[in-house]
């Protein structure tokens, strides 16, 4: 606990709410979640609230313990376009929207590049830039990004840090190009996609049998 006092602030874990798990996995999951973090205030420690959700059955309790007006902390990570998997924006925007609506929090702390359809007064962490790999070496020393996020200091400019205030950049922004370049939802990630025009031939309908042929060289 003395280790979490060097830091202005520290994020209730976020305890998974995969839409597979059982409604009583998630209960508590949340349970877990609301519970250390009333422990760490407890002790003198200010904490964000991380907010994750499941279907729309658990709306009903994964937004309870967090006072309006409060800021909090979601992830994309989990839900955005992964290797071979589409993203989960559809799942994730209900959900966000519906903590909108029952928290109206002051800001959301956004690890991950958020999706354009985010509102709210967003503050873009990249979660790559944030983990361990680009730490101090001394591990109770806070983040080398407080002072940006905490917004004591502006962010450098042509740095890969991006901290986006009441808006998510949009494809029809100006700056949009320059911009892009620089745990919840499935476990198993979003829908399959082929990755190469010529592997949709793995799709098909349970039952279907389809030939395909193969050029090949002989000599």
């Amino acid at each position: 606990m003395e280790k979490l006092k060097h830091y202005r602030a520290v994020l209730s874990p976020d305890f998974s709410m995969y839409v597979e798990m059982a409604p009583v996995l998630q209960l508590y999951n949340m349970f877990r979640n609301r519970w250390c973090g009333a422990y760490f205030a407890s002790k003198g420690i200010r904490v964000v609230p991380t907010v994750s959700w499941g279907n729309e059955n658990t709306f009903e309790f994964c937004f309870d313990g967090i006072e309006k007006g409060s800021t909090v902390a979601v992830s994309t990570y989990m839900v955005s376009e992964h290797d071979n998997r589409q993203d989960q924006k559809e799942f994730f925007l209900k959900g966000y929207n519906e903590m909108l609506r029952k928290i109206e929090p002051e800001k959301i702390i956004c690890y991950n590049t958020p999706f354009p359809e985010m509102q709210g007064d967003i503050v873009f962490v990249d979660y790559e830039l944030s983990s361990w790999k680009f730490m101090n070496d001394d591990p109770y020393a806070p983040s080398k990004y407080v002072k940006y996020i905490c917004g004591e200091e502006p962010v450098p400019i042509g740095s890969n840090l991006i901290m986006k205030s009441g808006y998510v950049v949009g494809e029809n922004d100006r700056d949009y190009n320059s911009i892009i370049q620089t745990g919840m939802g499935s476990a198993y990630g979003g829908q399959w996609k082929p990755a190469k025009l010529e592997d949709e031939r793995f799709l098909g309908e349970p039952g279907e049998i389809k030939i395909s042929y193969v050029k090949t060289e002989i000599g």
